[in-house]
């Protein structure tokens, strides 16, 4: 290595420049909106309303084989049973996930030991709810 030259790596002048603007014309519009084109645009917004529920419309028991995807929807239908106070839904779900997986059928997946330990938990606190209530 020469003396004269340092070493520079990826942050040398040469390789990369610190001189640069962002140019997003979207921000340029909004820096340059006044308080009126703000109202204006304002009375145009929407909420964005989503179908909270959609979780809770996965079949019970699910289809088998299962894949590792409709376990995971499955996982989130029965915490979403439960936040939504609906114990009962969300045992069936949780039971259903529980289940072991059939050898004679080929792509049939279970839940990992740490997602049995979230749902083995999440029916101790339906039985709780459950029998509290």
């Amino acid at each position: 290595m020469d003396e004269d030259k340092g070493f520079g790596g990826f942050l040398d002048e040469d390789c990369y420049s610190y001189d640069f603007e962002w140019s997003d014309d979207n921000d340029k519009r909004k820096k340059e909106m006044t308080e009126d084109m703000f109202l204006e645009e304002k009375k145009t917004w929407k909420p964005k309303i989503e179908d909270k529920y959609i979780l809770s419309k996965t079949p019970n028991p699910i289809p088998r084989p299962a894949d590792k995807f409709s376990l995971a929807i499955l996982k989130s239908a029965a915490e979403e049973q439960y936040y939504l106070r609906n114990y009962q839904k969300s045992l069936d779900y949780v039971n259903d996930l529980l289940k072991p997986k059939d050898p004679n059928l080929k792509g049939d997946c279970e839940l990992c030991e740490k997602e049995k330990k979230q749902m083995y938990y999440l029916r101790n606190k339906c039985h709780e709810k459950l029998f509290l209530t």
